[in-house]
């Protein structure tokens, strides 16, 4: 079965997080993400597996296993599609964020990214999942997908993870919408967009 660079990139990517004292954690995660990002050829990712294993030491774990896909050359690269899109997305593309509220989600609200019309993505919602949603703001932005992942990372704390009804992963948050429009307007005049 062939190695999923992308899964090994998450794991260097959380030990980085979780570690964000620790420079070799750090150095490793950036390799990894240029690894992943970039996808190289294979030469040159075999180059910077092996400088991920110099930079672990003796206590290199991953760097090994990035070494021994590409060696074997039995490896993929699995981006989930978010994902790559949010990697891939210009400093130059528009697109919204928006809060959404449901009936049936009391006390919870939705924070949603497009570069489509958000009504129709909101329909598209409503279809896909099978309850009513209602548009309570939105706001255009540049590089939309990248910011809904900035202020989401900001919201975990307060992250809906499942839905007790359908038992499906969602993306609701405990918290007003009100309250969520002044945090992602918070966010918006504290962070300038990152040029890629």
């Amino acid at each position: 079965m062939a190695t999923d660079l992308y899964k090994l990139y998450q794991s260097a990517w959380g030990r980085a997080k979780r570690n964000a004292w620790d420079d070799t954690c750090q150095r490793v995660y950036e390799i990894a993400s240029d690894i992943v990002k970039r996808r190289p050829p294979a030469t040159e990712m075999l180059r910077m597996a092996k400088r991920m294993v110099a930079v672990e030491g003796a206590y290199s774990t991953l760097g090994h296993r990035f070494v021994e896909a590409i060696e074997s050359g039995d490896f993929e690269v699995n981006i989930p599609y978010p994902v790559r899109n949010r990697w891939d997305e210009k400093a130059s593309s528009r697109g919204a964020l928006y809060v959404a509220t449901a009936p049936s989600r009391p006390a919870q609200c939705k924070l949603g990214a497009t570069k489509d019309i958000v009504d129709d993505r909101l329909k598209k919602y409503s279809s896909r999942h099978g309850y009513h949603v209602e548009l309570f703001w939105c706001v255009d932005v540049d590089r939309p997908l990248w910011r809904e992942a900035e202020i989401a990372e900001a919201l975990r704390p307060k992250l809906v993870t499942v839905d007790t009804k359908t038992r499906q992963s969602v993306e609701w948050y405990r918290m007003s919408p009100a309250s969520l429009r002044t945090s992602i307007q918070r966010h918006l005049r504290a962070v300038p967009v990152e040029v890629a």
